[in-house]
């Protein structure tokens, strides 16, 4: 049995690893050969979607020692990760249709709203997660530390990543710039959240992995953006954000082993995270006092 669930988990990290090398091959090929079409890049994402869904569907699927609190987890990134898929899909299509203007033609409006769902479904995932149980003063203490760990983190993310991008010399569209907000918004909440998980049914590891494919790929993304313009939109569909699904299906082989016993879940508040955001925030605000522009440097090459 554990063999099997080793086995058949392990297939799915490989396989969206080989979309990710895939991709990566291709990228450099075409800005060094011009190999195929630009709208080419947008095929890797949904490729390593549907293979991520598939891992989180056969996660759902297997009844044996999954917690009821960590499937209703489960169902609820499986919905995020499959209308994330439709969406990128959508986008795919569009562009292999309109290859020729594929470097200035904004995602489809449809197609952004069913990622920026699943970004929702994501977001209500992990909020439905229990923490441990408190009372009286000790749960509003734990609610401040919370909140001040999610403001920090979102300060940071703000002017490290989307600040300069809504800056940039070539900006990208509204729908991308929303997307990679999303992103932020998924990993600085899952940041104040997950710290202040002791245990549970839902590894707190595999949460992180989660929470890091919407986060990770935002940044990336947001940095790329700002630094080369529109051709970042390449590596950053091909090599950037099919790095989303491999996390995806890391996370899904590491619940595996937390429900197998074979990787005990001993868990710490996070009683730290707040003085980090804060001090987190500092930088930010030193930087503008010594002559940084707050939406960072625009349109480098």
């Amino acid at each position: 049995m554990t063999r099997t669930v080793d086995r058949g988990t392990g297939r799915y990290v490989r396989a969206t690893a080989a979309v990710t090398a895939l991709g990566t091959v291709w990228c450099l090929a075409y800005l060094t050969v011009g190999a195929g079409s630009e709208a080419l890049s947008y095929v890797f994402v949904p490729i390593g979607g549907v293979l991520a869904t598939a891992a989180v569907l056969d996660k759902v699927r297997n009844r044996a020692g999954l917690d009821p609190v960590a499937r209703r987890f489960w169902r609820a990134v499986l919905l995020s990760v499959g209308v994330m898929t439709i969406g990128y899909a959508w986008l795919a299509v569009d562009m292999l249709t309109h290859a020729a203007e594929a470097r200035t033609r904004s995602m489809p409006i449809a197609a952004a709203g069913c990622v920026a769902a699943g970004f929702g479904f994501a977001l209500w995932a992990l909020v439905r997660v229990p923490v441990a149980p408190t009372g009286g003063v000790e749960r509003w203490r734990v609610l401040l530390d919370r909140t001040i760990a999610f403001l920090g983190s979102a300060a940071v993310l703000w002017y490290v990543g989307l600040a300069p991008m809504l800056s940039a010399r070539e900006p990208w569209s509204r729908q991308a710039t929303l997307l990679v907000g999303l992103g932020f918004l998924a990993a600085a909440g899952a940041a104040a959240k997950v710290s202040y998980i002791v245990c549970g049914p839902v590894d707190r590891l595999a949460m992180r992995l989660i929470a890091a494919s919407g986060g990770v790929p935002a940044g990336a993304v947001a940095v790329l953006a700002v630094q080369f313009g529109y051709v970042a939109t390449i590596p950053a569909q091909s090599i950037v954000m099919p790095l989303a699904p491999v996390l995806i299906t890391l996370g899904v082989a590491v619940q595996g082993r937390a429900d197998r016993g074979l990787r005990p879940d001993r868990g710490r508040k996070g009683v730290l995270l707040p003085y980090l955001a804060i001090v987190a925030v500092d930088v930010p605000l030193i930087a503008v006092a010594f002559g940084a522009r707050c939406a960072g440097r625009s349109g480098s090459r």
